[in-house]
């Protein structure tokens, strides 16, 4: 990628990422206000199982399926097999995730909300994240072929279709219907994105030549996300369970208000992860690497603090303007949540150099790390009864991640002079 390009792809980010902050916020603000704490807690709760479907839907080979397809500079065969490879792994992942949670239906909605009053909605939302995944593999073709704009165009769309149907549920007090609504527009991606690559399409349709080792490159990709993918949030609901039955459903609302416009403010570096840094780490000479990561990683910590002094400067206002006054009590929530998250650059930094570099062992070591800090630091402070327990505990972990890729650097670059 050019540095035309890139730079052009991080404005096609930024002006995604606005779109997709005021639909987000949009939604946040109307389920704080018009649902009970516990309501809320809930509803967000089905958010979260909708995201951690939507990146097994995308049976783990999309940021795979970039790199692959940036590395192969243009070659239509070369793309064309690895579409076929990851169409192929999409159908098989689709499948397992539909039979397994029709089967565990019951147990997830207990996990998720302590009843089984959603049980019946968690095979539908499967269904839908799966459709869906298949319009963010299509992205990803879009993306490593360079049609970032195109890309996030196609996602604007399935992110319109969804939320516009979904405040119109929360309004009427259906957040379960809501959940579903929101899941299910995100699959106009599918169509819009489809025929943006329809060429490519055609010409995977047409090949008959031998997948397996596409297959077998891919399925290195696909189970060093999918492990990434799932460590954290799994991690994070069997957390939430814990916490619950130690501090009430009221709790785990103020804990799940600050995740979720934790997750609503990282976006913005994770979409940039994605769309530029990854391909553009995967095709830059040996030379720029580390000067394109640590500018990377020095921009993100500037943007990703200005959030922080935002709320710092009038914590009450920000919770009231999207949230509501109940959720003042969460003030020291907030606060964590923000600083962790300009601490989290040195770990999404990371992440994605060693999944460039094909560095799959390294991509799970570090969210696994994160994870297993997570938990410890959650566990001991819920044993000494600590109900901001999650809130320093992810500051903690990602300071401690930033640390550690930050002392690694510093070695490397003492070992090259």
């Amino acid at each position: 990628m050019t540095v035309s390009r890139w730079r052009g792809a991080g404005l096609a980010v930024a002006i995604f990422f606005a779109f997709k902050l005021a639909l987000g916020a949009a939604i946040l603000i109307a389920s704080a206000r018009w649902m009970t704490v516990a309501d809320f807690a809930i509803f967000s709760q089905l958010l979260i199982l909708i995201a951690y479907l939507a990146s097994v839907g995308t049976a783990g080979v999309q940021n795979g399926l970039i790199r692959q397809i940036a590395a192969a500079n243009g070659d239509a065969a070369m793309i064309a097999r690895e579409v076929r490879a990851a169409l192929s792994i999409w159908a098989g992942v689709a499948i397992v995730a539909l039979i397994g949670t029709s089967v565990c239906r019951a147990p997830i909605s207990v996990m998720l909300t302590g009843a089984h009053d959603v049980a019946w909605a968690v095979p539908w939302l499967t269904l839908l994240a799966m459709w869906s995944g298949l319009g963010q593999l299509f992205c990803s073709v879009l993306t490593g072929t360079n049609r970032v704009a195109t890309a996030l165009s196609a996602q604007a769309v399935g992110l319109l279709a969804g939320a516009a149907p979904a405040l119109f549920l929360l309004h009427l007090g259906m957040p379960t219907a809501a959940a579903l609504a929101f899941s299910g527009g995100q699959g106009t991606t599918t169509f819009v994105a489809a025929l943006s690559i329809r060429h490519i399409l055609a010409g995977a349709r047409r090949g008959g030549d031998q997948l397996r080792p596409e297959i077998v490159r891919l399925l290195g990709f696909s189970g060093a996300f999918l492990a990434t993918a799932s460590i954290m949030p799994l991690t994070l609901i069997a957390l939430r369970s814990v916490y619950r039955t130690a501090f009430g459903l009221d709790a785990l609302g103020y804990w799940l208000a600050a995740n979720r416009i934790s997750d609503v403010n990282t976006q913005l570096l994770g979409l940039y992860m994605v769309q530029a840094f990854l391909p553009a780490m995967a095709a830059a000479p040996a030379a720029e690497q580390r000067r394109l990561a640590i500018g990377t990683a020095a921009g993100a910590v500037c943007v990703m603090a200005l959030p922080l002094a935002i709320f710092l400067a009038e914590p009450s206002l920000v919770i009231r303007t999207f949230l509501s006054a109940k959720f003042l009590p969460a003030t020291i929530f907030f606060t964590s949540y923000f600083l962790g998250d300009a601490l989290r650059v040195g770990a999404s930094t990371a992440s994605f150099a060693a999944l460039a570099h094909a560095r799959l062992k390294l991509y799970v070591g570090i969210e696994a790390s994160a994870a297993l800090l997570m938990s410890g630091f959650v566990i001991s402070l819920i044993r000494i009864g600590k109900p901001q327990a999650p809130a320093i505990a992810y500051a903690a972990t990602y300071m401690l991640i930033f640390i550690a890729a930050g002392l690694y650097v510093l070695r490397r670059r003492r070992a090259a002079a």
